[in-house]
């Protein structure tokens, strides 16, 4: 993988993602923080998805919007993303690993935090995974475990939105801009889709 000191900054989206996630979190309850984490995840791998995809005509995608849209879970983008060689093993696996953790937040409302065995193990391994964040950096998230979500998380957002704006906008046969692609890739953190 590609680490941040080796990207261009002239058109940082990548940073402003990864900036915008780190401010969105940082008061909210360990809880929303996993869930946010997801949300930001899932959004970037939609745009993903949606930016090698032929443009829908219609607002709401019926492949990557809704509940039952075929690609309309985490899950089901994760492995989209992989199975068309759009992420790496690595991010493949971290993206799994933070659905787990939301997945046990999400849906385990009296006993899920970062001491429980299989959370623990998930977030251990994400943070293996994703240790690249220098000592200074690493020193602006949270202190303990969830602490190293936070910062393995925000590698994640940055690394998808990077992997999002190495995508051409311009057509490979005939060369003209793209526009759809040009849209995704310039949508802001806070942009409705």
């Amino acid at each position: 993988m590609t680490t941040p000191e080796q990207t261009t900054p002239a058109n940082d989206a990548a940073g402003l993602w990864s900036d915008h996630f780190d401010r969105s979190i940082r008061t909210e309850s360990t809880r929303a923080k996993v869930v946010l984490a997801a949300c930001y995840l899932d959004e970037l791998l939609h745009q993903l998805l949606a930016l090698v995809l032929k443009p829908c005509e219609k607002q709401k995608d019926p492949l990557l919007d809704g509940a039952q849209a075929p690609l309309g879970t985490f899950s089901a983008k994760i492995e989209m993303a992989f199975r068309m060689g759009l992420i790496p093993t690595e991010t493949w696996k971290s993206l799994h690993l933070v659905r787990k953790i939301r997945n046990e937040f999400a849906h385990n409302l009296d006993s899920s935090d970062f001491s429980v065995s299989n959370i623990r193990d998930w977030n251990a391994e994400l943070h293996k995974i994703n240790d690249h964040a220098t000592p200074e950096r690493r020193a602006t998230f949270s202190d303990g475990a969830i602490g190293d979500f936070e910062k393995s998380v925000s590698w994640l957002v940055y690394w998808l939105k990077h992997l999002i704006q190495q995508i051409p906008s311009a057509c490979p046969n005939c060369g003209s801009e793209m526009e759809h692609r040009a849209k995704i890739k310039n949508r802001l953190p806070c942009e409705e889709t």
